[in-house]
């Protein structure tokens, strides 16, 4: 009896990692099988019911282990080829199935807000980013709504990445102050990166991955990449006196994700993180010795077990260095650059109004027929939403990019803060290669999470030499 109470209570850091684990994979495996079937919506919603249970239980672990495993791929778009293992999509239905049309993911962070919203708190957390996202996508609908567009239609498709960011900085300023978080996020990073290495490995091994950029990519989805990137240099810039065997695992599990991702966005992200992360940090030279180390045994590590996997490696390097300097060096750095370039140049030719919500000028369709994707965030609301909302993006990226960096610059902060400091300068990065926070459910769940974690930090007041609570070991 009293066995059974400890497990309910969740008193073990292990019995309540492994709880998690074990909800999170069989919610993908039940989103595996909405698409199956007579009773898809019965599924979905079955779904919703067994994944509300945990967010009732552990709302904030519960959102983070389901933004890691699921990925925001359709493979209704092709990705991958028609023998493509359906591990490269695991998940993909909490993105793509809806219910009442509304998102499977939507309907869970929405149930994580309802359950954290009646939370007191003590101290208010700096809520700068969440008012300014949320102003950004009121302004959305509103303008959508003056073109036509109906209301519901736009904060369903337009406005949806609010309403995630918004919820999602809830559960994240919850989270801050829960118990549950401060003893197993920790270990709840570490075992579902673990798994997700895991998976990728198998993929990589077996000959999978998206290949239609000419690379062979794991985890097409850049969110992925970011998460585990984040992860890995939180382990290299956390001080020696608190890192642990949890720690290094983290930064393992995370650089095999990462490498496997093999997403250029993501690695210049983590370069820039990286390079201010080090302005801030107490042992530069240190640090900066482990880092050179860590990637030199990684590089080891796959010129003798995937040697082809070190040939990607050094492709998208070189398409990175090319970008920069404003060169092609394949076809999908091409495409970037060349619809940059042509949305540039309509953003000139209308610079207060853009093409509008709803638009379309020639010089914006693909030979195809349909409308070009804009690679850049800023780019992107400018054309679609004019000046003002390319301003408010602005605003928002730099928000969290300043927040994040003042979090980095405290002397005592835990892991998990850290993590989420570092994602959210990464994040600007990222979105300079496509418009991920407006138009993705996956990026404004994850961004809004670790603003809101990180909030009560910003306004905390606590002394620093009393620093956080120690992490698990």
């Amino acid at each position: 009896m009293n066995g059974a109470r400890g497990w309910i209570a969740g008193d073990a850091v292990g019995a309540r990692a492994t709880q998690l684990l074990v909800a999170a994979l069989a919610g993908a495996v039940a989103a595996y099988l909405i698409a199956k079937g007579e009773f898809r919506t019965l599924t979905a919603l079955g779904l919703v019911l067994a994944t509300a249970g945990a967010m009732m239980r552990w709302p904030a672990l519960t959102i983070v282990a389901l933004l890691l495993v699921c990925q925001e791929l359709d493979p209704s778009q092709g990705f991958g080829g028609p023998s493509a293992s359906g591990l490269l999509f695991l998940g993909h239905q909490v993105y793509y199935e809806t219910v009442a049309r509304l998102s499977l993911l939507t309907l869970v962070v929405l149930l994580g807000f309802g359950r954290v919203a009646i939370a007191a708190r003590p101290e208010p957390p700096r809520r700068t980013a969440v008012l300014l996202v949320l102003l950004l996508g009121a302004y959305y609908v509103a303008l959508l709504w003056l073109d036509g567009t109906s209301l519901t239609t736009a904060v369903n498709q337009d406005a949806r990445f609010a309403i995630l960011f918004g919820a999602c900085f809830a559960i994240g300023t919850f989270a801050a102050g829960s118990r549950d978080w401060t003893k197993n996020a920790v270990p709840v990073l570490q075992w579902v990166l673990t798994g997700m290495a895991l998976i990728g490995m198998y993929l990589a091994a077996t000959g999978q991955g998206q290949g239609q950029t000419g690379t062979t990519i794991i985890f097409y989805d850049s969110a992925m990449g970011a998460i585990a990137g984040a992860a890995v240099l939180a382990a290299f810039l956390t001080p020696a006196a608190e890192r642990n065997w949890r720690t290094w695992w983290i930064a393992g599990a995370g650089l095999i994700v990462v490498i496997l991702a093999a997403r250029r966005n993501v690695w210049a992200a983590m370069a820039v993180a990286l390079l201010l992360g080090l302005t801030v940090a107490r042992n530069r030279t240190r640090i900066a010795l482990r880092i050179v180390a860590g990637v030199a045994v990684a590089l080891v590590a796959l010129a003798v077990v995937a040697p082809s996997a070190l040939s990607e490696v050094g492709h998208q390097l070189s398409a990175i260095w090319s970008a920069t300097q404003g060169s092609a060096a394949d076809a999908s750095v091409q495409g970037h650059l060349s619809d940059i370039s042509i949305g540039w140049d309509a953003v000139k030719a209308s610079p207060i109004s853009g093409v509008g919500p709803n638009g379309q000028l020639a010089g914006l369709l693909v030979q195809g027929g349909g409308p070009l994707y804009i690679h850049n965030e800023v780019l992107e609301s400018w054309l679609r939403f004019g000046l003002l909302g390319a301003i408010l993006v602005v605003a928002v990226q730099a928000v969290i990019l300043v927040q994040g960096l003042i979090v980095l610059r405290r002397p005592k902060i835990d892991f998990t803060d850290r993590w989420a400091a570092l994602l959210l300068i990464m994040a600007p990065v990222a979105m300079l290669t496509a418009p991920f926070l407006t138009t993705t459910q996956r990026w404004p769940a994850i961004l809004g999470f670790a603003a809101g974690l990180i909030a009560p930090v910003l306004r905390s007041r606590r002394p620093a030499e009393l620093g956080p609570a120690p992490e698990p070991r």
